[in-house]
């Protein structure tokens, strides 16, 4: 095969110039990671989560190392809605990538407030629907926890805006397939999955939890295992295109969850610890598509097959 293999994605008519792209909240949301990272170069940029007005997120301390990975309640804190308008689009939209914005409400009308205008800004290519953040404590902002409530926030937010929406489900969330299957139904185009697991950490000198918050979100190499096991159910019973996120640090285990089913993949704490992930595991994706003469990244997307070598029973789209 002597060109490069194509990479692209297309999703609801949205072509992605390649699956690679970044977890919110673990890339900022204007220049942090430009000194490493051509933002140009992937195929999506996604904010950290805004809310409509500002927040001052949890107390210090809130991130701690555990082993294969780590624990966060950064609380969502962000400058709010005006702030990202103002400041952060213009930034962003010079880069020659997708700009996915993620968001978050305490109910369903502040969605509908910040997609409102958000619909408005052409930069945008898609609203990601944070429905899953599981470090909040204090009652300025809660999650959806119940299949009825993510599906009338989904619906409400389809009807608002003809942006693709992808919505960010958590294993925390009880019934996550109710959740998953009736997220599709009120018009989701795509399913990031997943958020963080909640874990906690103690300090046995002090006999104190190490984060304020006492359980924070775990990430990293630690809950690959189980991120894509998820990506793996819902590509079985959903026809819906999966964003793999959770502990993808190298481009082998990108192939995984695009072998799983997955369009596209997102680094996320790998991030911190290479800020150029994002990146190798790009570059991994088509070495490896052309080590083996794989023309196109669709033709491989879903291709798991069983213990026998039969290939596994999937949902998944063409496109």
């Amino acid at each position: 095969m002597s060109l490069k293999p194509d990479l692209s994605v297309t999703i609801r008519g949205i072509t992605f110039k390649n699956p690679v792209t970044v977890a919110s909240g673990t890339f900022g949301n204007t220049d942090e990671f430009e000194p490493y990272v051509n933002f140009s170069r992937l195929g999506a940029f996604v904010t950290k989560t805004i809310t409509l007005r500002p927040r001052v997120g949890n107390p210090m301390p809130r991130i701690v190392e555990t082993p294969s990975g780590m624990l966060n309640a950064i609380g969502l804190e962000n400058k709010g809605l005006e702030d990202y308008v103002e400041n952060k689009i213009p930034y962003l939209a010079k880069f020659n990538t997708r700009l996915i914005t993620s968001i978050a409400s305490s109910n369903t009308q502040e969605f509908l407030d910040m997609v409102k205008v958000l619909d408005r800004q052409a930069a945008i290519s898609a609203i990601e629907l944070n429905l899953s953040c599981p470090n909040i404590r204090d009652q300025g902002i809660r999650f959806a926890q119940h299949a009825q409530e993510v599906g009338d926030i989904v619906k409400a937010v389809r009807g608002a805006t003809a942006k693709l929406i992808f919505t960010k489900l958590s294993p925390e969330m009880a019934n996550f397939m109710d959740i998953a299957e009736i997220s599709v139904k009120s018009g989701t185009d795509a399913l990031s999955v997943i958020n963080t697991i909640k874990g906690m950490s103690v300090d046995i000198h002090r006999r104190v939890p190490r984060i304020s918050n006492v359980t924070g979100g775990l990430s990293g190499p630690a809950i690959r295992p189980i991120a894509l096991r998820y990506v793996y159910e819902v590509k079985r019973n959903l026809d819906i295109p999966v964003i793999g996120m959770g502990g993808i640090s190298t481009w082998q285990d990108a192939m995984e969850f695009i072998i799983t089913g997955a369009h596209m993949v997102a680094t996320g704490t790998s991030n911190f610890v290479n800020p150029r992930a994002s990146l190798d595991v790009l570059e991994g994706i088509e070495r490896y598509l052309t080590e083996k003469k794989i023309e196109s990244i669709q033709s491989i997307r879903g291709t798991l097959k069983d213990a026998y070598g039969k290939k596994e029973k999937s949902s998944c789209s063409p496109s």
